[in-house]
This record gives C-alpha cells, sequence and structure tokens, in this order.
C-alpha cells in the first residue's frame, strides 16, 4: 500500500493529495530550497493533526507544517520523502471576545484577516509582518514573528496567551489559557514559540488583543547624511515619544517601494531642523 493510500486509509482520500501540481505547490517557499514532498496532507482539525502524527511517527515518516508558504528561511521546505502538512483548511477564527480582549483561531488563519475582524469590532492584534496578508498565524507563531510595529508593541511572543500543540507522537497538549494574567508554573507553550514546528505542530491559538488606536499617522523624512538620520532615531526615542515603528532607507530604496505602492503626493511639507545641516530639507514627505 503506497503513503497517499495509507493516509487516505486514515484520514480520508479528500485530505491527502500526490497530484503532480500539488507536489510542486507545497515543495517550498518562497526562498530558493524546493524538495517535493511524497504526499501533501490538508487536515480539518486538531484530531486529523494527531491521527497523522501517530502514523508518521510509527512509519519514521518526516513531516513539515506549512502555514502561509511565504517565509524565506526554509522552514516549511519538505524533508526529502517526507509529508508536507498544510494548514491551509484550518483556516477559521473561531472567537473574537470583546469582553476580555482575546482571540481564538485556528493555525491558517491570514494575519490581516484577523486584523480585519479585530478592528471591526474595536479590537487590535498588533504584530504586522511585511507578509501579513499572505501569511498565517501559526506561521506566525512558529517563527515568532515581527514587523516594524514591535518597536512599539513587540513581536507575537507577546500576544500569545494559550496554544493547543500537536506533538511529533501525536499527543495533544494544552498550554497556557486565556487570562492576560498567568503567572502560575512553567511556561511551556512559550517553548513552541519561534520553535520552526522543531517541537510541535500548532492547531489553536489564543491571542492577545488590545483596544485599537484612535489614528495612525506616517512621517519621511530626508537627511544629507546616515549619521544624523540615525541621531534623529535617537533623539525621538529620547524625547520620551515611542512610534509604533522607525524605519531607516536609502533614497534608491524608498523610490522603488514608493513607485511599487502607487505613492501619494506629499501631504505638506516640514521646515528643516537648525541642527539636520544645510542645503537639504529635512522632511520630504509626510
Amino acid at each position: 500500500m503506497s503513503l497517499k493510500e495509507d493516509i487516505s486509509r486514515i484520514l480520508g482520500p479528500e485530505k491527502v493529495s500526490g497530484a503532480p501540481d500539488v507536489l510542486a505547490a507545497h515543495a517550498g517557499d518562497k526562498w530558493y530550497a524546493s524538495v517535493l514532498p511524497e504526499a501533501v496532507v490538508f487536515p480539518e482539525s486538531t484530531e486529523d493533526v494527531s491521527l497523522l502524527l501517530r502514523y508518521a511517527s510509527s512509519m519514521n515518516i518526516p513531516v513539515t507544517a506549512r502555514g502561509g508558504g511565504v517565509g524565506y528561511v526554509g522552514g516549511c521546505v519538505p524533508v526529502r520523502g517526507g509529508i508536507s502538512l498544510s494548514l491551509e483548511r484550518m483556516n477559521r477564527i473561531l472567537e473574537i471576545s470583546p469582553e476580555d480582549g482575546v482571540a481564538v483561531v485556528e493555525p491558517g488563519v491570514i494575519t490581516a484577516d484577523l486584523q480585519r475582524e479585530a478592528r471591526a469590532l474595536g479590537w487590535f492584534y498588533p504584530p504586522d509582518p511585511a507578509s501579513r496578508k499572505e501569511c498565517s498565524i501559526g506561521g506566525n507563531i512558529a517563527t515568532n514573528a515581527g514587523g516594524p510595529r514591535c518597536l512599539k508593541y513587540g513581536v507575537t511572543r507577546a500576544y500569545v496567551l494559550g496554544l493547543t500543540v500537536v506533538l511529533a507522537s501525536g499527543e495533544v497538549v494544552e498550554c497556557g489559557g486565556r487570562t492576560h494574567k498567568n503567572k502560575t508554573g512553567f511556561d511551556i507553550g512559550d517553548l513552541f514559540i519561534g520553535s520552526e514546528g522543531m517541537l510541535g505542530i500548532i492547531t489553536r491559538a489564543v491571542l492577545r488583543l488590545i483596544p485599537h488606536p484612535e489614528a495612525f499617522g506616517a512621517l519621511s523624512a530626508g537627511f544629507p547624511q546616515f549619521p544624523l538620520a540615525a541621531a534623529a532615531v535617537q533623539r525621538i526615542l529620547n524625547s520620551g515619544h515611542l512610534p509604533s515603528a522607525l524605519e531607516i532607507t536609502d533614497s534608491f530604496t524608498l523610490r522603488a517601494a514608493r513607485n511599487y505602492l502607487g505613492g501619494q503626493r506629499p501631504a505638506f511639507r516640514l521646515p528643516r531642523p537648525p541642527d539636520c545641516g544645510s542645503g537639504r530639507q529635512a522632511a520630504r514627505r509626510a
């Protein structure tokens, strides 16, 4: 009996594929590493994941979890001869609770979708990896994803209250809970955050939300020399202000980004501060 037939018998034929195009689509991430799996499995519940891992463990078959598949570190590239475990069907937002600022989600939920649904209720999920429109919550937790806003709000780890994880043996482990202050005992769930799936596969996450800020604003400032730009960042932080994000980039990269995004015209210009040098405007766009 083939691997695909074995898994079909355990989970059902609709949850496993050996089609060449499906194998190719699940062979790598957005970097260059790529290995064709022997089969791609699409679980729809924690029980499905547990059953698969029990089987794979007994047969010594490697399993690699896959979320959005948009990473650049090879984390979702299958081991040769192994199984690609795609979590794309486990994509439900199970709960968003304004009463206690908690969201309960499956690992395949796209980060931007959670942020949009939370925003509709006046709440905010701050982590903002650059790929948030296509990356998954499970992948964010597995890589402890950050993003520009981590300066003020922290990385994914700061928003994980509880996890349901399936170990390689198929055993299901519940870590943490849904309370914001949970300080008793060992923080087992923290081991899985940023572990790249090496310790287990996340099948459910309880996430902390915060009230949504009243407004966001963005400012682009130009400097004649890099040390002046770095000094400006330090002065902003020393002044007692903590922006949600601070980025330094060269003019070539900024121009390319604006061309790609279809940059807007400047809303206003700021005068040049007296200590930022002469002959160049201190702020180009806001």
